[in-house]
């Protein structure tokens, strides 16, 4: 029975989603330079297939992506010795721990890795995702839509987006001794137009759906209902290594937001809004 509601409220979404569009407008306030959205969940999961081409360009954040954007940009130079070494040690971390202690080897390496970065700066991805989890508020039913209340003041004016959050040195074969300051894990992109983003308009069928399936989750708290906003950003520029609030030092691009949709669930399958930038 409860796998039957869930199915019904996918269809009611989807079929209520596509035939919504254009919820809210940004405007361009000046945002502040050392304003940060953080609070990277991670990769997103596919929410479906688009029609237009550049929608499958999108791929999930990555802490060895991250890195690979930054070298395309020559963030770092392949002839200093410890730079070489941390990207091999971010990117190709089993290689890393089964030659470094074999110096002909990996000299070997280094010259292959060398030759593969300036032969590849041009093929790395441009395109990101990335989610984020929200709450909305109460339906306003004069508006026809949520507001978004935690850390809504963050959405207002809003000029640098954190689209990549890790721990520094935490690689896919273990963790590696990385000077954090010198080598973040983290990435932010600065917008040109800043992202004005406090209330959702989401039409009152597919609200009240959210409402009821929002109801029967473990995890929902008092005045607080769980969303995800799933972000899609171009990146156009690298502007160096900043630092932000609370000592976080990140790789600063430039871009663009180009979508952003809000979702009930974390595994995206049940949209309430989106808007294309």
């Amino acid at each position: 029975m409860v796998f039957r509601k869930v199915l019904s409220l996918v269809v009611v979404a989807l079929v209520l989603f596509c035939s919504t569009s254009g919820y809210a407008t940004s405007t361009n306030s000046q945002g502040q330079d050392k304003k940060l959205d953080i609070g990277a969940l991670g990769p997103a999961t596919s929410g479906g297939k688009s029609k237009a081409m550049v929608e499958n360009t999108y791929v999930q954040t990555t802490y060895e992506n991250l890195y690979k954007l930054a070298w395309s940009y020559d963030a770092f130079s392949s002839a200093d010795e410890e730079d070489l070494n941390t990207y091999l040690m971010i990117t190709e971390c089993n290689l890393y721990n089964k030659f470094f202690q074999n110096e002909f080897e990996w000299e070997k390496i280094k010259i292959a890795t060398r030759k593969f970065i300036a032969d590849n700066k041009d093929k790395v991805p441009r395109y990101y995702e990335y989610v984020q989890p929200i709450f909305l508020g109460r339906y306003d039913y004069a508006l026809q839509g949520f507001p978004i209340i935690v850390d809504a003041q963050e959405f207002k004016g809003q000029k640098n987006l954190q689209f990549a959050k890790f721990q520094a040195g935490e690689t896919s074969c273990g963790r590696m001794d990385i000077n954090s300051r010198r080598f973040p894990a983290e990435g932010v992109v600065s917008l040109l137009s800043p992202l004005n983003l406090a209330f959702i308009r989401v039409p009152l069928p597919l609200a009240e759906k959210y409402i009821e399936w929002r109801s029967k989750q473990q995890d929902i708290e008092e005045g607080k209902r769980q969303a995800y906003i799933r972000y899609r950003i171009r990146i156009d520029g690298y502007d160096g290594i900043k630092s932000y609030s609370l000592g976080l030092d990140a790789f600063n691009f430039n871009g663009k937001l180009m979508r952003l949709d809000v979702f009930a669930d974390k595994e995206l399958l049940l949209p309430l809004y989106s808007q294309v930038f």
